[in-house]
């Protein structure tokens, strides 16, 4: 790599064309459903559902009692769940 040049994480350019993509357009390529109060995407994954917030980047899951449940999410998922709903 040359100097002075930094390696952008690939999921700080993904949030951020996430954020810009109208939720109309994403939620008609993928299983997702925009959430007008917390300004992010409910995302169904196998048997869990997820909410997507571009404003925070965050992503959490959503627990049996439909409350948002903040935890460790592993990279790949993330990055899985991003590459997603912006190339989808």
């Amino acid at each position: 790599m040359a100097e002075g040049v930094s390696k952008k994480d690939p999921q700080v350019h993904l949030w951020e064309t996430l954020s810009t993509l109208h939720p109309t357009d994403v939620c008609n390529r993928t299983e997702a459903l925009y959430h007008p109060a917390r300004e992010g995407f409910v995302l169904p994954v196998y048997n869990l559902r997820y909410l997507v917030l571009p404003k925070s980047q965050k992503i959490l899951r959503i627990g049996w009692d439909d409350r948002p449940v903040e935890e460790e999410m592993s990279s790949f998922f993330s990055l899985m769940v991003l590459v997603y709903l912006t190339e989808a």
